[in-house]
């Protein structure tokens, strides 16, 4: 904020507040802050030049690594911060509720516990909810709970809060439930059962009404007896009455199931800025325990959140996004704090804050900074409920159990810890043995200045920032010379483009993968022998500057790679294969024949993408896992080779319904499960041999290159380069 006033960018609206603002930021000058933040002044000058500029812009505050003793200043700070810059009313808007508006806070929990420890409670239901783990151990919840007279728990799964609960009422999965969610103003979705109840459970909805409807003086007060019949009420009574009154219920809800709820727009207010530089109190920020350990971090797992996802095994096997950690908690140490500690990786020791101890493994991470170690949530589940949970410890039990006092927020940061070594040593198993960047990387993970829009349609010249050379855009892409003639493809060349640009490397495909083709798994053991099942991977490479870097201050620069099968068109793992069970397909699909594979595993030794994984074992789906298996995709055995298929069936499932519609296949029609699910829409698969095809105008775009191309293996995926800043803010 002091440098977008200092150099007059701030927008006009904010002429009439400018006095109090300048008063409010001027000790923090870029100059005043530099030691402090490690971030260089001239950083500042052109963050702030670019955030205003580039119009209009975001800020975003919260997370963990600001919810501290000044949480709502920093939120107070964000909000001018957007202010000055003119995007109140464009990209931050007000007036529209959120669910999440709705939630108690952690000080309202700390209430409750107050209440229970005071046998002010009498009977307390759970649904869905392990406080016993998920709340820092020092809050004293677990011993609360002893005061209860009845404990009743809701929940699907066993966990550390239903082994205390008096009375456990598995409720049905979401999957087979009926319900309804609204997750802000305008938008009330429904929710439809899938499948019928696996298990003998039953709708916390359908408990509740059928035990009111039997307390003597209650029966009266709820008409209906089972919570689908309320559902249906209340949808009639309080959604149709409102947004469409002309509707008969006979027509109202089938469109509803149609459209999955009722959407609607809702205008946002007007708001104006106003003095609250008072309510800004930015002040040394102090952290409990001794003044020589290290500021700790807690943060929220990427795939477990705060463990309600632990006991999924394709989420443990999947790689951790930032670490690619698979089946373990770890704590994250910078490699400088290490040496000082005398730590390596996998070095188990002990962290130590005013209010409990973990003991776990240590991971060396140079993403953080010197003075600061962090650990994810999720792992940690204890005696028998480590199903498929990985291992670790519980860090909830380092951290404070005060409350935030403005927001009743808790205190993720306000600890700070020791580690002491126990002599002990602990496997880490990471599915990407070399995370660093080396001269075979820049053939991989390529990256391009973000130069303007006309030289990026236009390009003379692109730079690749990834080798530091200049690679002229005639010269680096010939014709390719093939020995023998091309294949040829009449009907369809189904390929893929894969924007790097857009991947944040959050695995939401390879699980996407794992669940539509039946890809096993296969545990940490066999992990760390290499010998995981996942057709594809995201790559996650460092560049400069490297990982053993000495300086804090400055932070590596990550580029994700999805790799999978490249359904090459001279692929070098047909001609190898004695029983032809892998060829390319009329459609240009690197197929594979599971029922002719003998498993010499030739075609994996000649794929120099390796991505080709072979079944050492028979895979295992103990009931009622099998429930799990798409209908539509082999179940493989041991000693088959396995890999990505585009979703072979999906392809196939296209062009049927397409022949039933007595169409032809139109652009959009085929989706695979990766494409699919990837919130950022990195991946696009569509048909090559269709000019008009997005793929086909996404394939032609400068940006993009094919891996490893001096193979010539020429494949069907083509890679877009990550756009970096033409000058990055730490130089």
């Amino acid at each position: 904020i002091h440098s977008i006033l200092e150099q007059g960018l701030a927008v006009p609206e904010v002429d009439s507040d400018r006095g109090w603002i300048e008063s409010l930021v001027e000790p923090y000058s870029p100059e005043a802050t530099q030691n402090a933040t490690g971030v260089e002044v001239s950083s500042v000058q052109e963050l702030a030049r670019r955030f205003s500029q580039d119009s209009p812009s975001l800020a975003l505050g919260g997370g963990v690594s600001s919810t501290g003793e000044q949480a709502v200043s920093l939120e107070l700070a964000v909000l001018l911060l957007n202010a000055v810059a003119g995007n109140l009313g464009k990209t931050l808007t007000f007036g529209i509720p959120s669910a999440l508006d709705q939630l108690a806070t952690y000080q309202e929990v700390l209430d409750l516990i107050q209440d229970m420890n005071q046998e002010k409670i009498e009977v307390l239901f759970l649904h869905e909810a392990n406080p016993v783990f998920t709340l820092p151990q020092s809050c004293g919840f677990a011993e609360a709970l002893e005061k209860v007279p009845l404990v009743v728990s809701f929940s699907r799964l066993p966990d550390e809060t239903t082994a205390r609960a008096d009375l456990i009422l598995p409720d049905h999965h979401f999957l087979e439930s009926w319900g309804d969610f609204s997750p802000r103003a305008g938008v009330v979705s429904i929710q439809q059962p899938a499948m019928q109840p696996v298990f003998d459970s039953k709708a916390t909805g359908d408990v509740l009404l059928s035990t009111a409807q039997n307390i003597d003086g209650m029966a009266s007060e709820f008409e209906h007896s089972n919570y689908f019949d309320w559902l249906h009420a209340y949808w009639d009574s309080e959604i149709r009455t409102q947004v469409a009154a002309e509707q008969s219920w006979e027509e109202f809800w089938p469109d509803i199931l149609r459209q999955g709820g009722h959407f609607q727009e809702v205008e946002p207010v007007t708001v104006a800025l106003r003095n609250f530089s008072t309510q800004i109190r930015l002040q040394p920020e102090g952290l409990e325990g001794p003044e020589d350990g290290h500021a700790l971090l807690v943060y929220p797992s990427a795939a477990f959140f705060d463990g309600r996802n632990a006991n999924n095994s394709w989420l443990q096997e999947i790689p951790d996004p930032v670490t690619q950690l698979v089946w373990d908690g770890w704590v994250e140490v910078h490699p400088e704090s290490g040496r000082e500690m005398g730590l390596q990786e996998g070095d188990v020791v002990t962290v130590t804050s005013p209010y409990g101890s973990v003991t776990l493994p240590v991971h060396l991470f140079a993403g953080l900074k010197v003075g600061v170690v962090a650990m994810s949530l999720g792992q940690g589940r204890s005696g028998e409920l480590r199903y498929a949970s990985g291992r670790g410890d519980n860090p909830m039990r380092l951290l404070s159990p005060q409350a935030e006092p403005e927001s009743g927020s808790l205190l993720w940061r306000s600890v700070r810890v020791t580690l002491a070594k126990t002599g002990e040593r602990h496997q880490l198993v990471s599915l990407q043995a070399r995370p660093q960047d080396h001269p075979r990387d820049t053939l991989i993970a390529r990256e391009v200045q973000d130069t303007p829009f006309a030289e990026q349609i236009f390009p003379s010249q692109l730079s690749d920032s990834a080798s530091g050379e200049e690679h002229d855009t005639a010269s680096s892409h010939h014709e390719p010379i093939d020995f023998y003639p091309p294949h040829e493809h009449p009907d369809h060349q189904w390929g893929m483009a894969i924007d790097l640009d857009s991947c944040t490397g959050c695995n939401a495909c390879v699980a996407a993968c794992y669940a539509e083709n039946n890809v096993p798994i296969v545990g940490k053991e066999k992990c760390a022998q290499g010998r995981e099942m996942s057709w594809l991977r995201i790559e996650r490479h460092l560049h400069d500057p490297p990982v053993t870097q000495e300086s804090a201050l400055v932070q590596p620069q990550v580029t994700s790679v999805p790799a999978l099968c490249q359904h090459c068109h001279n692929a070098p793992c047909e001609p190898v294969c004695p029983v032809f069970a892998t060829y390319h397909n009329p459609e240009g699909l690197n197929a594979q024949v599971y029922a002719r594979c003998v498993g010499t595993r030739y075609c994996s030794n000649n794929c120099p993408y390796k991505v080709r994984r072979f079944n050492w074992s028979a895979s295992e789906f103990p009931e009622p896992l099998e429930l799990q298996l798409n209908p539509d995709v082999t179940v493989r055995t041991s000693g088959v080779m396995e890999k990505c298929t585009f979703c072979v069936q999906r392809i196939q499932a296209g062009k049927n319904r397409a022949g039933r519609e007595e169409r032809q296949l139109v652009d959009g029609d085929i989706t695979p499960a990766c494409a699919q699910t990837c919130p950022a829409e990195a991946i696009l698969f569509g048909d090559l041999a269709d000019p008009d095809s997005r793929l086909s105008q996404r394939v032609a775009d400068p940006r993009g290159y094919h891996l490893l191309e001096g193979l010539n293996t020429r494949p069907a995926i083509t890679y877009l380069k990550k756009l970096v800043p033409e000058k990055p803010f730490d130089e």
